[in-house]
């Protein structure tokens, strides 16, 4: 299974509605949009996620930068 979300077979799942938190209308919805879409075979079950942020970085091992965008 490939990791393209656009693409056979990922484009036949359905998305999940967008994740709120567990308390539900009790707290306030999420700023960003997080869903997923699931997929399963004979051996594995397969997790693709669609999450929104504005500040995305990480950190590397092979350099020990943080990269920012």
């Amino acid at each position: 299974m490939k990791g393209k979300i656009d693409k056979t077979p990922w484009i036949y799942a359905l998305w999940t509605d967008n994740f709120v938190d567990i308390e539900g209308d009790l707290k306030p919805h999420p700023r960003f949009r997080a869903r997923a879409k699931m997929l399963w075979d004979e051996e594995y079950f397969y997790i693709g996620v669609d999450l929104e942020e504005t500040h995305v970085w990480g950190n590397t091992y092979r350099t020990g930068l943080n990269h920012f965008s």
